[in-house]
């Protein structure tokens, strides 16, 4: 059960099931958070990923996003890194870390960089975020027109 469940929608037994089967889109400072992660640790710090194939994000796969910035040609991303709720769809596997930065620094490096990026990663950012909006709102709209259904169905039955 999560935490911003009660503290984003009322507490109607709705808002809780849809928050617990969707997950709210990545803001477009998130986005650039994950994409400047890896290019810092890849492109600077020369840690190479070690993915398959099939984990790696490949951008013809997702013909609704924009193109990756071309900052970020050459890296190495996961195939849903853009996706919020990773964490439901597969587990973490674990890894010894990367060694090459710690936390405190890797971020400070990231808001450093969100304040001086370009315009062309902000929009970049900006418009998957509002696309990945767009469908959370639609999916949250659908679940809502399917619980009113079914609820109609319920009444009609007792």
């Amino acid at each position: 059960f999560c935490y911003w469940a009660l503290r984003l929608h009322s507490f109607s037994i709705l808002s809780l099931a849809l928050v617990s089967t969707m997950f709210r889109p990545y803001t477009s400072y998130h986005l650039f958070s994950q994409l400047e992660r890896e290019y810092i640790l890849q492109t600077l710090l020369g840690f190479t990923p070690t993915l398959s194939p099939a984990e790696v994000f490949n951008p013809t796969d997702y013909p609704d996003i924009p193109p990756l910035p071309s900052r970020y040609d050459g890296i190495i991303l996961m195939w849903d890194w853009h996706v919020p709720g990773k964490t439901q769809r597969r587990k973490r596997k674990h890894r010894k870390s990367h060694g090459k930065i710690g936390f405190q620094e890797l971020n400070k490096r990231i808001s450093r960089a969100w304040s001086v990026v370009s315009d062309e990663v902000k929009n970049f950012c900006t418009i998957l975020s509002e696309i990945e909006g767009q469908k959370y709102k639609k999916a949250k709209r659908e679940e809502r027109k399917k619980h009113r259904k079914s609820k109609a169905k319920k009444a009609k039955k007792s």
